[in-house]
């Protein structure tokens, strides 16, 4: 399961780490430590600013928001940052307002804006930044951290090697490959679809494989037999109708 939630997310991580590491050693510390001594709302909006410009999703900005703290970034505008930042960069504006139209652009930003740095205001009066910015600067890992970070590190490797793979078999796949559509019996949750989904996209031959359970059935598209296809639906534990 825990292959399955990381693979769609691993490369907005991988930027993330690459771009917290690049503030770490680009930025100063303590550059932007004066941001402590302003007014919240405006430490808030600087940060919204800043993330405005970055198309970065939520799991990319947790490690650029990590750094920022550690270069001295008040915890409230980090905090401002993890939430109107994924959610106000130039890519979600235009896609709402495409979607919704101005007012519901206007409607939905205001919300968000006001929201994220109304609770900027909450967090800095409860949490001060002392009793979190420290812990920002602590060397001294613990070893899981570091056994987190290797089977972090394996996995990447295993996804890269992975779409290598499935790129491959695309290429060398023959010009307007086959679709072959199955009627399958037995899925009765997500956990069977990416179950069979993986066993389809193991098989030789199979450039891409598709499972649902509305209607139960696969798609596969590439050069392998429909005998075969079912073959391997059978050896995954499932019926073939």
């Amino acid at each position: 399961h825990m292959v399955d939630v990381i693979r769609p997310i691993w490369k907005w991580i991988v930027f993330g780490v690459v771009a917290s590491a690049a503030i770490t050693v680009w930025i100063p510390p303590g550059a932007i430590a004066g941001w402590s001594n302003i007014n919240p709302a405006i430490s808030g909006l600087a940060a919204l600013a800043i993330a405005l410009p970055l198309y970065v999703c939520a799991t990319a900005s947790v490690p650029i928001a990590a750094a920022l703290i550690a270069q001295g970034m008040p915890t409230g505008a980090a905090l401002v940052f993890l939430m109107a930042g994924p959610a106000t960069n130039i890519a979600t504006i235009g896609a709402v307002k495409r979607a919704f139209g101005g007012r519901v652009l206007a409607v939905y930003l205001s919300t968000v804006v006001l929201g994220s740095v109304g609770l900027a205001y909450v967090y800095d009066a409860f949490i001060p930044f002392e009793a979190v910015g420290g812990l920002a600067h602590e060397h001294a890992q613990p070893w899981w951290a570091w056994a987190s970070a290797v089977l972090l590190a394996g996995l990447f490797v295993y996804f890269i090697v992975d779409d290598l793979r499935t790129a491959w078999r695309r290429r060398s796949a023959p010009a307007g490959p086959a679709v072959v559509t199955l009627e399958v019996g037995g899925l009765t949750c997500n956990n069977c679809v990416r179950k069979l989904e993986r066993a389809l996209r193991d098989a030789d031959g199979v450039t891409s494989a598709m499972v649902t359970l509305e209607p139960s059935q696969a798609t596969v598209e590439g050069s392998a037999r429909a005998p075969d296809l079912e073959a391997v639906v059978r050896a995954a534990g499932y019926a073939v109708k």
